[in-house]
């Protein structure tokens, strides 16, 4: 799984911890590598916030879920060097923005997809992954 290569690139965002409510690491990525890029671009825009603020940011969970990719984080604001809320409302713009782009890149190849699906389960699915 191409994903994976992710934990190695962003070991802080995908750090284990016990102290967190959901650990990233118990369940990993439930989503395919079509995302893997936009996965790419959130994590390096929450690295230049850390290293902007000094705010910890930590991967909970990334998933499918309703066709399109959620990606939930928890902050650790110890150390933070500028307004806490201000960022706070940055980083999960950062994060709605790649779930805005995931309804329409392909969850399988990253192509242009569409969400499609019955009553049971929407997938982001291009022509070809279909």
């Amino acid at each position: 799984m191409k994903l994976k290569q992710l934990i190695t690139d962003y070991p802080e965002i995908f750090k284990y911890s016990d102290t967190r409510r959901v650990p990233f690491i118990k369940r990993e990525f439930e989503c395919g590598d079509g995302w893997y890029l936009l996965i790419d671009g959130l994590c390096k825009q929450l690295t230049a916030i850390t290293k902007e603020t000094g705010i910890k940011i930590y991967c909970t969970q990334c998933k499918e879920k309703f066709g399109y990719l959620s990606f939930y984080t928890e902050e650790d604001y110890t150390s933070v060097k500028n307004n806490g809320n201000e960022w706070w409302s940055i980083i999960n713009s950062v994060c709605a923005y790649a779930s805005v782009k995931s309804r329409l890149t392909c969850e399988i190849c990253g192509d242009f997809g569409t969400i499609d699906g019955d009553s049971s389960w929407l997938k982001c699915r291009c022509n070809k992954c279909e």
